[in-house]
Parts: structure tokens; sequence; C-alpha cells
């Protein structure tokens, strides 16, 4: 259930006020060129983001916004092949170390990067699966990017955060109890992309803001 407030005014004030707090709080920490703050990806769901976009040896796996690296390795542990870029140069670094303790650097390759400003360099007709981690404004910014890209039947996860007017494919709640207390499960959405998606690829001002409000009702 989304939060949408009836009045106009007032939604337009609330718009307005969430903008500007996101936007400060970014300033403050250093990261208003950020697409999302960082957060580290819970433990507990690693594996099920693994289940749910279904990975294989087959597979070539690719993290926007890797951090320090985890979804990365859980997949390169199931035979994928793994690339990831983050722009924080300390987050690549944490994975890097993450990549060499677990041994595994054949399978695995992170770069410090603006995906967003460097997308023409990534060989996105390569991946097969694409996993996400960042808020819906982040998703959305990204979204028209990974719609033009991608090629057709790859498999997209996103971990608690939606893709805006793209609805998923299918839908699991993992339970998160034990990292918050007031939202006892998270989401995680799988989206494939086909013909009928790419018409979704223009993310409009008027979509960015609904669905960056709506968020704020429910926690997700």
């Amino acid at each position: 259930i989304f939060f949408r407030p009836r009045r106009p005014a007032l939604m337009e004030q609330q718009r307005a006020l969430l903008q500007s707090v996101h936007k400060e709080l970014q300033a403050k920490q250093g990261q208003d060129h950020l697409l999302a703050p960082y957060m580290a990806t819970p433990p507990v769901v690693v594996a099920p983001v693994m289940q749910l976009a279904a990975v294989g040896p087959e597979d070539t796996v690719f993290d926007i916004g890797c951090g320090d690296g985890r979804l990365l390795c859980a997949a390169a542990k199931l035979g994928a092949q793994c690339y990831g870029w983050d722009i924080s140069p300390e987050a690549v670094e944490d994975a890097k170390q993450l990549i060499a303790k677990e041994g595994i650097e054949e399978k695995v390759s992170v770069h410090c990067a603006d995906a967003l400003a460097e997308a023409e360099r990534i060989p996105w007709a390569e991946a097969t699966v694409v996993v996400l981690y960042m808020g819906v404004r982040g998703n959305l910014t990204l979204r028209p990017l990974l719609l033009r890209h991608l090629q057709t039947g790859v498999r997209l996860v996103t971990v608690q955060f939606h893709m805006g007017n793209w609805k998923p494919e299918q839908m699991v709640h993992v339970d998160s109890h034990e990292l918050h207390h007031d939202q006892p499960t998270m989401p995680l959405q799988l989206y494939v992309v086909n013909e009928a998606a790419r018409s979704l690829a223009d993310v409009s001002e008027e979509e960015l803001q609904q669905w960056t409000l709506a968020t704020v009702g429910h926690g997700s």
C-alpha cells in the first residue's frame, strides 16, 4: 500500500520538503553526487537474491553500486562471472579485499567508476543478471539506461526498493526484523527485460516525484 496525499497543495509541499532534506543530508555526508547513499547489503538477503535471480554458472552478473561486493562474491561462488561498479573508492577497496579473501579474483572484477557518466564503456550486452540495491530515485535514474542497453531476457533483481511504474514479475519478502524493527520484512523484486518493459524506458519528473514520495509511507 502506497501513501498518496489527497490534497495537491500538501503533496507539493511534502515533495519539496523531502527533496530538500534528501539533498541536505547527501551534501552533509559528501554524497550529493551519488545516486544513493551507501547502504551495505544485509547478509540475510544475499542468498534470496541469488535464488530469485536464478544465478548459475552460465550467467554474467552486473552489480551497479556494488558496495563491498558481497552480492558479486555470492554469485561467483555459484559459478557466475561477475562485474561490479561503484563510485566510492573506499567501497571498491572493501570489495577487492573481500574478493581476495574469498580467493575468487578470476570470477569477480570491480571498478571504481560512475556508471551513469561512463555508461558507454560498460559492456551491457554481456549481462544476463543485474542486481541493484539503491533507493527508488537511484533505480528510476538508472531505468532508462538499463532498458535501452540490456539484452532481452536479462533478469534484474532490486533489493528493497522498486522500479516505479515498471512492475516486477515476482516479489519475495525476506525476514528482516533483526535489522529493522519497524519493517519486519525486506522486499526483493524480480524484473525481466522485454519489449513491454522497454516502453517504460523514459522516466518523467512526475513519475520520479510520485514514487519518491510514495516510498515514504511504507518504508521501502
